[in-house]
């Protein structure tokens, strides 16, 4: 089960940090395969790293993050521990080690005589100085829209409640895309594990599925909108288009050339629109030859198959995958 949990950790990481530190998964510690899940180093202001929630508050300076499914004991985190060290000296560089538990990780608490920390980073202990392992106890955090990107790395009911929390956010939320592309890949990764599963995990599995439904109402209820206010932008352009033309050619004519060409564009460009938002929803960024290329598209199907492969293909590749002549 550590699979799909250790990925996920380590994509919340990437996408909740990315934007405002130098994130690195999977870190290099020595040339014979000694690796720590992430590394991260701060690249944005400190006010815009905290508006990252409490993740974020723990990423003011530079340091590394190990995620474990299971409360871990005082050796996993010695093991830990000692890749950072190891890392620190190859770099010259101080590091924070942050070990995220589940459970409350009592014997290794005591090994390591860590305290709880400030009250801003609630259920996390912390050693005398940066140089100490630090751990954030899931089980502990509030449950609270600040702490939710962290309780997503939990399982069980931690993970069960973060899902709910996830599916509670406003639509515009920056955490909901980021969390619904984590955590339906986690729901790819289970699909694909032996059927032999705990009671848990096929509770997990019929709550991403729903995650997964109102996703996709969501992002159909965007393509609607989205194609609506195409279609009403483009008529009122050509109908401004036919009536400029009309007085040359004729009023009446002008008018009815502008709206049936409006017409066709509104929808033209409200496709667009509906592909762009559904590509930015999912969490991919494009660039500038997607651009161009959705740009460049006057196909109406052209365009409305790439927005409904969107909805359900994994990849951004995968949308223009099979493209016909119609761009």
């Amino acid at each position: 089960m550590q699979a799909p949990f250790d990925a996920a950790a380590k994509a919340l990481i990437d996408a909740t940090l990315g934007p405002t530190c130098v994130v690195s998964l999977h870190s290099a510690v020595t040339a014979d395969a000694l690796y720590v899940d992430a590394t991260v180093d701060p690249k944005a202001s400190a006010p815009a790293i905290r508006e990252r929630g409490m993740l974020g508050r723990l990423a003011l300076e530079p340091c590394a993050f190990e995620a474990f499914v299971d409360t871990p004991g005082p050796f996993d985190v010695d093991r830990c521990f000692a890749r950072v060290l190891l890392l620190r000296s190859t770099q010259r560089r101080a590091r924070r080690l942050w070990v995220i538990s589940p459970g409350f990780p009592q014997q290794a608490l005591s090994a390591l005589a860590l305290e709880a920390a400030e009250e801003s980073l609630p259920g996390t202990f912390v050693g005398r100085t940066s140089w100490s392992p630090a751990i954030v106890v899931l089980k502990l955090l509030p449950r609270t829209r600040d702490t939710v990107m962290l309780r997503l790395m939990g399982s069980g009911t931690i993970l069960r409640d973060a899902i709910d929390d996830v599916r509670a956010l406003p639509a515009d939320a920056w955490e909901r895309p980021i969390a619904e592309h984590v955590l339906l890949q986690m729901k790819g990764e289970l699909d694909r594990m032996p059927r032999s599963q705990s009671p848990t995990t096929k509770e997990l599995v019929m709550r991403y599925a729903d995650l997964a439904k109102q996703v996709d109402e969501d992002l159909a209820k965007l393509r609607e909108q989205a194609i609506t206010e195409g279609r009403a932008e483009g008529l009122a352009k050509g109908l401004i288009e036919g009536r400029i033309e009309g007085r040359v050619e004729g009023r009446v004519e002008g008018r009815v050339e502008g709206r049936v060409e409006g017409q066709a564009e509104g929808r033209v460009e409200g496709a667009r629109l509906a592909l762009r938002s559904v590509l930015t929803a999912k969490g991919w960024a494009l660039g500038d030859s997607d651009q161009q290329r959705i740009e460049a598209c006057r196909d109406l199907d052209q365009l409305q198959a790439w927005v409904a492969r969107a909805v359900t293909a994994s990849s951004l590749a995968g949308v223009f995958d099979e493209a016909t002549s119609g761009d």
